[in-house]
Formats: structure tokens, sequence, C-alpha cells
């Protein structure tokens, strides 16, 4: 069946966000909180945030993330994203936060990337060959405030790499510490 408008209460998911409507409107922001894993698998969503609020689990991204709306950020509070290297895309002026929790899974993010105090973004590398290192591509800025994390797990590699082959983007804001 078709959705063609969520809007009221936050709308809160505990199992996985599927959906082939490729126009949904609305103002219900949505809160993935299940226990364990999620997928997420959307041609659209509402136009507002979509939130993950994960005490345990990982929500994995399904498919490439579209968030088209006039205010629509991807807010990561609690738990783990993996974004299975695929894209996430929000309008301009939109972000990708990570505030207290861990993204992961590399990909590109076209929009703007905000690691806030507590937030990770987790990297895995075992070499700087091609297929040997996850990293995000990110269109606009990449913003590590006080106290975020850029954590490069580099269990298995033996040989160096530098942290811009890890994340790049047009600019980035805030200290990077040596490996």
């Amino acid at each position: 069946s078709d959705i063609a408008s969520l809007a009221g209460a936050e709308l809160r998911v505990g199992g996985n966000l599927l959906g082939t409507d490729t126009s949904v409107a609305g103002t219900s922001a949505i809160r993935l909180n299940g226990n364990g894993n999620q997928t997420i698998n959307v041609a659209d969503t509402t136009d507002n945030t979509i939130i993950i609020d994960k005490v345990s689990g990982t929500a994995t991204l399904g498919a490439d993330l579209t968030l088209n709306g006039p205010s629509q950020n991807l807010s990561l509070v609690q738990g783990t994203l993996d974004s299975a290297n695929r894209t996430i895309t929000t309008a301009s002026g939109y972000s990708v936060i990570v505030n207290g929790a861990t993204l992961t899974g590399g990909g590109t993010i076209n929009s703007n990337l905000i690691i806030q105090s507590g937030g990770s973004v987790l990297l895995s590398a075992s070499g700087t060959g091609v297929g040997e290192y996850t990293h995000f591509t990110v269109r606009d800025s990449v913003t590590l405030q006080a106290n975020s994390h850029l954590i490069v797990n580099v269990g298995g590699m033996t040989t160096g790499g530098a942290i811009a082959n890890f994340i790049s983007g047009t600019s980035r804001t805030g200290t990077f510490n040596s490996i």
C-alpha cells in the first residue's frame, strides 16, 4: 500500500525500515530504536529527520539513502549505523550528525558530516590498496567537534598510510592527531 503522508508524532521503528513509496510527505521524525539489528531500505521518507537511537544492534543501510525533504538531517544519537559503502544524500544545508553514536562502513556522504562530542566515525584498514580500507568521501564539510572520535582500526595493516586516505571532503575542521 502507498503512504502519502505521515504527520504528527514521532514514528518509532523497532524493526526494519523498508518502503518502495517514492513520494512520502509529512512532518513526523522517524526514530530507529529497536533492540538488535535493523535494515534501512527506503525510496523516500517523511520530510523530517531520521534518528538512529539504538541501545543494541546495528542499523545497516540496505540501499543508498536520500533525504531530500526541506528539513531532513540524519542524526545518530546512540548505537551504530553501518552505511555498508552506500551513499547518503541530504538536501543542501542539511547534515549527517553523529552525536554519541558510531558511523561505520564507508561510502559517500553527499552533505556535511558533523561528528559531535561523544560521536565516532570508525574506519577499518588492512592495507592501503583498493578494497583494503573503508573510507568516507564527503561532498561538503567534515567537522570534528571537541571530544569526538575518528577511529581507524588498522588491525592486520602491514604498511603505513595517511589519514587523508581514510576521510576526504571539501574542508576539514578540528584537530587531526597522528595515528
